[in-house]
């Protein structure tokens, strides 16, 4: 099954698939099912780090600029803190 971890399935996956096989019942119908939804998990993963990645090159270019300050009150980094985007 080092294929079906390869192909991103979870440990519970696998034993589902298992044990429809072990019930004598195909289990291919279950793993197409599971992999359109691990497919749906990993896109929209991959979406939400394109934003992370967008985000994170946005204050890059902001905090070039910017000046370094020393923590004053609640101010641990003033870059962060007055991030917008």
């Amino acid at each position: 099954m080092l294929s079906a971890r390869q192909l991103g399935f979870s440990v519970a996956d696998i034993a589902q698939i298992l044990a429809e096989a072990d019930g004598g019942k195909s289990a291919c119908p279950t793993v197409r099912h599971l992999i359109a939804l691990r497919l749906q998990e990993t896109t929209q993963r991959f979406e939400d780090m394109q934003k992370l990645r967008k985000r994170m090159l946005a204050a890059l270019n902001e905090w070039g600029s910017r000046p370094d300050r020393q923590p004053s009150g609640n101010s641990i980094c003033h870059l962060i803190e007055g991030f917008t985007l």
